[in-house]
């Protein structure tokens, strides 16, 4: 776990100085879900809202739908953004 803890933290210290941080990837209910939990762990509580999930550039595991749902449920929840990749427009914030 203290490998994990490290390689978060210098990942989220090196994308910290990106205006927004797109998330997508192959599975919404196992990879992107658990990534995006762990960088959230370390992001920076007032720019929550930089980090963006892109809900149709990634599909859950066929079964573990459910997980996906959720994992978007609880990223909304969190103040991250979820969008299609059609609504996304880059922030002109920096």
């Amino acid at each position: 776990q203290c490998i994990t803890w490290c390689i978060t933290q210098c990942i989220t210290w090196c994308i910290t100085w990106m205006t927004q941080v797109l998330v997508c990837g192959e599975a919404k209910s196992h990879c992107v879900n658990f990534t995006l939990r762990d960088l959230l762990t370390a992001w920076p509580a007032g720019r929550v809202a930089d980090l963006v999930l892109l809900n149709d550039a990634c599909t859950s595991v066929p079964g573990f739908e459910a997980a996906g749902v959720e994992f978007e449920h609880d990223m909304r929840t969190a103040g991250v953004q979820v969008l299609t990749t059609a609504d996304y427009k880059p922030s002109s914030n920096r």
